[in-house]
């Protein structure tokens, strides 16, 4: 749900400004179960069908509108027309193309410009007292003093649920830097240690490059590799090549031989046609 607290703020004249605070009070990851059970029926959805799978029995409850206000503050869905949406952010993590969906969660962290900007300002690996930072939130960012608890609940379960934060005490947590997130996953996951140096040396004999995080695999993949030079030939698709590609593949490898040829001083005579007569 997406909270909206008031605060007063001062203004040159010594007048007391009301504003209001919006924040997702549903946290990401309450709001990414609610995603991907939507996203197991489609991208659009009726308001009624969104409500159930959100929990609730009908879309006309208070709690369910403030829910589908925090899927939207998370970038999540879009309502028209009476229709519920899913974000092409949510359709991707509703159905990852691979096995690390964070760069999705990320994303979706990074859509709460106060939360993100309350994570960015903060120091990292260092121990921080939760107490603190919710008074902060109050002093710094406008949140009411009745919201705070809710605002540091939903804020700290985001942020870990996006790996940028992790409780070390009843009243500490510890932020991590994005990129120290990356490298924990590494150590978690010793495997794309080899996946990130396949991609860094795509022409390791024998081998073939990973999935890149669009889901998109090698279907060809041709290296030539010496001390001098190197020529690495690749496609990636998230499908099969068509049939008519494999002629045009024999042309390309053809070409980049008698290049390889060229610059090691032998015969580099041009491939010859294709079979459907296509010039090169």
């Amino acid at each position: 749900m997406t909270e909206v607290t008031k605060t007063e703020a001062s203004t040159e004249d010594g007048v007391k400004d009301s504003r209001s605070i919006r924040f997702p009070s549903l946290s990401l990851g309450e709001s990414i179960k609610i995603i991907k059970e939507a996203g197991k029926y489609g991208r659009q959805h009726g308001v009624d069908a969104m409500a159930g799978y959100a929990g609730h029995q009908t879309a006309n409850s208070g709690p369910f509108r403030q829910k589908l206000s925090s899927l939207r503050e998370w970038g999540l869905v879009a309502k028209t027309d009476g229709k519920v949406t899913l974000t092409d952010l949510a359709m991707g993590i509703a159905h990852p193309t691979t096995e690390d969906a964070s760069v999705d969660v990320l994303a979706a962290f990074r859509k709460c410009e106060l939360f993100w900007n309350l994570y960015e300002t903060k120091a990292k690996n260092v121990s921080l007292k939760i107490s603190h930072l919710a008074n902060s939130a109050v002093t710094e960012r406008g949140v009411s003093v009745g919201a705070k608890d809710k605002f540091m609940k939903s804020f700290l379960e985001s942020a870990e649920t996006a790996g940028l934060a992790e409780q070390v005490g009843n009243d500490e947590v510890r932020f991590l830097p994005v990129e120290e997130n990356e490298q924990k996953k590494s150590v978690d996951n010793p495997a794309s240690d080899d996946a990130q140096a396949l991609q860094d040396d795509p022409g390791a004999e024998g081998q073939v490059p990973p999935v890149d995080p669009r889901g998109k695999r090698p279907v060809v993949n041709q290296v030539w590799d010496d001390d001098d030079y190197q020529i690495v030939v690749q496609v990636r698709s998230k499908s099969s090549l068509p049939v008519a590609a494999f002629g045009k593949m024999g042309t390309l490898m053809g070409n980049a031989e008698a290049l390889w040829n060229l610059l090691h001083g032998e015969d580099a005579a041009p491939a010859e046609g294709d079979d459907d007569g296509t010039p090169r």
